[in-house]
């Protein structure tokens, strides 16, 4: 049940619309500089990333959606490879038992990017709706994308259940006051 409590969160973190985004370098003064000094293609990639990952929750491919995870959070952890492999085995098959279904899956454009060492971060929030044994439930998660240097690959972590802070310290190169988005989940019926 903890798998699946992880899964489902971690799906709360995959979608939805779009506003302008602010590229943010880590000390830099002038955000409006920094956005034109960095390749803007971040954003699109963001999107194209998230994208797949939340086809990916709606077609039920789980090897896409786990296999996408940002391995730092095992490493935060302290579990070793084969103990990753392991609980992300462990995650899917609770998915599949379950008969969680995903109905929507629809992500969001980030407010902002943020390059820091040793990587790029953005705040994507999602719009989504899933059933679980019967209950329909929807809202907006959040899914913190990560690009490491020197990688080509965005990572990502469920951040719908975690709060600010331990967003900040999962994470202690992002700034203080940096926006994350609000998350809210309803249960329909």
């Amino acid at each position: 049940m903890v798998h699946l409590t992880i899964a489902i969160l971690f799906f709360f973190a995959v979608v939805s619309c779009g506003h302008k985004s602010n590229i943010i370098e880590g000390q830099t003064e002038n955000p409006r500089r920094s956005y034109e000094q960095l390749d803007i293609s971040d954003e699109a990639e963001i999107l194209r990333a998230s994208r797949k990952i939340a086809a990916a929750f709606v077609d039920g491919n789980w090897d896409v959606v786990l296999g996408s995870m940002d391995r730092r959070y095992y490493e935060k952890l302290g579990l070793s490879k084969e103990n990753m492999d392991a609980e992300l085995a462990n995650i899917k098959k609770d998915f599949e038992e379950s008969g969680v279904k995903f109905l929507r899956c629809e992500p969001i454009e980030p407010d902002e990017i943020h390059r820091l060492e040793p990587y790029t971060i953005a705040f994507v929030a999602t719009k989504n709706e899933m059933t679980v044994k019967g209950t329909t439930v929807a809202g907006t998660g959040l899914l913190i994308a990560a690009k490491y240097r020197g990688e080509s690959n965005w990572w990502f972590l469920d951040g719908t259940s975690m709060d600010r802070d331990e967003i900040l310290n999962f994470y202690p190169e992002l700034p203080r006051d940096c926006k994350i988005p609000a998350i809210k989940i309803e249960v329909k019926k």
